[in-house]
This record gives structure tokens, sequence and C-alpha cells, in this order.
């Protein structure tokens, strides 16, 4: 009964080290990419913003103190 069983079991094995895409597609994996995918596209607008409005604050000081000079 133990045999009978194994080789149910081995052939299924078998068939998915054949197709390794489906280790990508698997729902842990999507999750996990998913989540890589949405906080880098929350992240990297944010942070070049940010970059972008201090480097603007940054000019503008820049300019008020050389007129004060």
């Amino acid at each position: 009964m133990q045999n009978q069983r194994n080789e149910r079991v081995l052939p299924i094995a078998r068939s998915s080290r054949s197709h390794p895409w489906q280790r990508f597609f698997s729902i842990a994996n999507q999750l996990r990419y998913g989540l890589i995918f949405l906080v880098l596209l929350s992240l990297l607008p944010t942070g070049g913003l940010l970059i972008y409005l201090s480097f603007q604050a940054q000019i503008q000081q820049s300019r008020s103190l050389q007129e004060e000079r």
C-alpha cells in the first residue's frame, strides 16, 4: 500500500520539476512580487517628488541668501 501511494506522488513531483515557470506563478510568488511591485510603485514617484521639491526649496533659499548679501 505504501508503494502504491509513492507511485502516485512521484509523477506529480516530476511534472512540477519539468515546468519551472509554474513555480514562478505560484500564489506565494505572486503575492511576494506583487507586494514588491506595489512598494516600488509607491516609493519611487514619492521619492522623486520629494527630491525635486527639496531641490527647489534649496534653490529658493540660495537665491534669497544671495539677495541679502
